[in-house]
């Protein structure tokens, strides 16, 4: 690119470099067109970068946000027969779940220890 404020030049062999970076097969006619295109899109660009921004205030995004949440009502729930009716496996007021995470601290024979090969997630 040139000067800030001058047509940014995008060569042919530009596009085709990074048309190979980017693992893209491109015909002449689509490396002449995406010359052209994207030097228009960076000409924008600069265009952008030249408006004076000093003195406006920084957003964390482009317009209000706000939480729209529903009220918290008490409603109807399961009991824990019918919560845990399609589980395969429960103990006391827990879901019995195959262990999913190893961790690279502990070692094999942590079952002796009492840990279970299953772990259990409390409802």
């Amino acid at each position: 690119m040139s000067d800030k404020h001058d047509q940014p030049d995008l060569s042919r062999e530009a596009v085709l470099r990074i048309a190979h970076l980017a693992r893209l097969r491109l015909t002449d006619e689509e490396a002449n067109n995406f010359s052209k295109e994207l030097a228009g899109i960076l000409a924008y660009v600069d265009l952008l970068n030249a408006v004076d921004v000093a003195n406006v205030e920084p957003m964390p995004r482009p317009g209000k946000l706000s939480n729209r949440l529903a009220e918290d009502l008490p409603g109807v729930t399961l009991s824990i027969e019918k919560l845990f009716a399609n589980s395969p496996e429960t103990r006391d007021s827990y879901f019995v779940v195959p262990k999913v995470i190893e961790s690279p601290d502990v070692d094999d024979d942590s079952t002796a220890h009492g840990e279970s090969e299953t772990e259990g997630v409390e409802r």
